[in-house]
């Protein structure tokens, strides 16, 4: 079968999906899943000659330079990226989240700019909204997470580091007063696929695990943290065909309106 077709059969009638227990809640992964990055949403940076990435650093430049008159852009997007990659590896190493709070002090320290609580407010401040504003949840996606809540709790399980930026970007997209549920690794100290961000989930649906499907797009935090607290994962595999070798008990979709098929 053309792949254009595997594709469109997949969204309409994944098979796995029906063999499995329908659920009484459905909980999604937030970055990538449900959220994406709009392409001209945030500014473009250099970090190494040809390659660019979207940062926030030129929205904060002007603010940094009033604390450092002298900074320069390069700068001040190494320190950011030196925080980020500190903050990273204590993810990978230790499944620790780092606060964004944490992490801007860091960086405010790097650049020899007093790190005051003040500051380091105002920058998480533009930083978030710098985010919030770059990103979109799809608006069949926003429909979809609607109809959904129409008939059972729907909620969020999310390795983010700034708790009130995830509150934010959900008003903004207009599903935040769906959610059953926000679980955000900024309040709990750790990422995905540590259990505790699963089992606080469990906890406020106040259901059984295997009566929880989590949806997510990364196996390693997503799948291996939902199959490890007993919920029934769903991988998200948003830009390919299902693959041809997964484990069983796994459904794939590469559109998450096929979920829609549990309402039938």
């Amino acid at each position: 079968m053309p792949p254009a077709e595997r594709r469109r059969e997949l969204v309409q009638l994944p098979t796995s999906l029906t063999e499995c227990e329908p659920p009484a809640a459905i909980l999604f992964d937030l970055f990538f899943t449900l959220l994406k990055y709009r392409p001209d949403g945030l500014p473009k940076v250099e970090i190494k000659p040809g390659i660019q990435v979207p940062s926030s650093a030129p929205i904060l430049l002007d603010t940094f330079q009033q604390w450092r008159p002298d900074l320069e852009l390069d700068e001040l997007l190494q320190a950011m990226w030196q925080g980020w990659k500190r903050a990273e590896q204590l993810r990978i190493d230790h499944l620790r989240e780092t606060d964004a709070r944490e992490r801007f002090g860091w960086t405010l320290d790097m650049l020899k700019i007093d790190a005051s609580a003040d500051r380091i407010e105002t920058a998480v401040g533009l930083h978030r909204q710098t985010l919030v504003s770059g990103t979109e949840i799809p608006r069949q996606y926003q429909e979809l997470v609607h109809t959904l809540a129409d008939h059972m709790p729907v909620g969020i399980i999310t390795n983010y580091d700034d708790r009130a930026g995830a509150d934010l970007m959900m008003k903004q997209h207009g599903i935040g007063h769906r959610l059953t549920t926000m679980v955000v690794s900024a309040d709990a100290g750790m990422v995905k696929p540590d259990q505790g961000l699963f089992l606080t989930a469990i906890r406020d649906l106040d259901l059984p695990p295997e009566k929880i499907w989590y949806v997510g797009d990364t196996w390693d935090t997503d799948v291996v943290g939902a199959q490890q607290s007993g919920m029934q994962p769903v991988w998200y595999c948003a830009n390919a065909d299902e693959p041809e070798d997964h484990p069983d008990g796994v459904p794939v979709i590469n559109d998450l309106r096929a979920l829609l098929q549990v309402l039938r």
